[in-house]
């Protein structure tokens, strides 16, 4: 059976409903489910790469699903009218970011599989329910199904997936993103210290390992991972300086080289830059070696960096 499409309402149409209409909404969305789950099921079987795939909500399922799902993110050249009422309408969602938007087929996918990774949730934590969120009209969430817990918002995984199939599309992300998706919100942490260590010695990937549900001979992209903070580095190396100042002696280089992050001194002072062809761009200064390499860590790992 071929996949059925569902229209995914936009942010501007979801505010424009009344309180009814989106109590209507909450209600279709619910009892539609089941149905869209099975639909997701039989696209994601088509590819006899996939016939095996079952949504059995395990979260070893999200492993096969992100590579299917990243193989079929697409996207489209955004229309002059479509640009126009985007900007008419206030702050947009995350794939009107772009001069692409995702098609309707990939906005109803990402629906699904949002859907699915919000069951996933709910079987590991089962306090956790739908629920909306009506009480800020300007939040990007506004109307969509969430996931709460005693009325606070947990995770919004349909926004998350959607923002994930944008990436995808455009080869920003891979279908690992998936897996990161739940270890950050419900997976096994890992303790801050043990990232910052294992950062400073170059052994993420046994962290992961460690870790992650994710199978062994998967490719990371570690700052899907990775929840330190920049502030938290920085004071664990303050505490430690010997291991600031160790990590500095071996990786600095010089502001040369190309499409690389280099870290140096000058004078007092510390620099971080991206390098492109001996230019530095993105350039950051520091006062100290564990502001520097704090920084410095973060970005090498793809950390966002608040």
């Amino acid at each position: 059976m071929p996949y059925s499409i569902v229209h995914v309402p936009y942010p501007h149409e979801l505010k424009a409903m009344s309180a009814d209409e989106l109590q209507a909404f909450m209600r279709s969305f619910l009892d539609a489910i089941p149905q869209r789950i099975s639909q997701l099921a039989e696209a994601v079987r088509e590819p006899k790469a996939y016939g095996r795939w079952k949504a059995d909500f395990r979260p070893s399922s999200l492993g096969a699903l992100g590579n299917w799902f990243a193989a079929n993110a697409l996207i489209e050249p955004r229309a002059w009218e479509e640009k126009k009422n985007s900007q008419e309408r206030g702050r947009p969602m995350i794939e009107d970011l772009s001069h692409h938007t995702l098609t309707e087929r990939t906005r109803s996918i990402a629906f699904d599989v949002g859907i699915y990774v919000g069951q996933i949730f709910m079987k590991k934590d089962a306090s956790l329910q739908w629920g909306q969120l009506l009480d800020d009209k300007n939040r990007v969430m506004y109307g969509l199904p969430v996931l709460t817990k005693s009325g606070r918002v947990v995770v919004d995984p349909i926004s998350e997936v959607t923002a994930l199939a944008l990436a995808l599309a455009l080869n920003l992300q891979e279908g690992t993103a998936l897996w990161a998706l739940y270890d950050r919100t419900l997976g096994r942490p890992i303790p801050h210290y043990e990232q910052i260590e294992a950062m400073l010695d170059s052994s993420i990937r046994a962290l992961l390992e460690k870790y992650s549900r994710l199978p062994k001979r998967a490719h990371y992209r570690y700052g899907h991972y990775l929840t330190v903070t920049l502030q938290e580095t920085t004071a664990y190396l303050e505490a430690h300086p010997r291991k600031a100042e160790d990590y500095f002696e071996n990786h600095s280089s010089g502001p040369e080289g190309h499409d690389i992050l280099v870290l140096w001194q000058e004078g007092g002072e510390y620099f971080t830059a991206h390098m492109d062809h001996g230019k530095a761009w993105d350039a950051h200064k520091f006062k100290s070696c564990p502001e520097a390499v704090a920084y410095y860590l973060l970005a090498y790992y793809g950390v966002r960096i608040k």
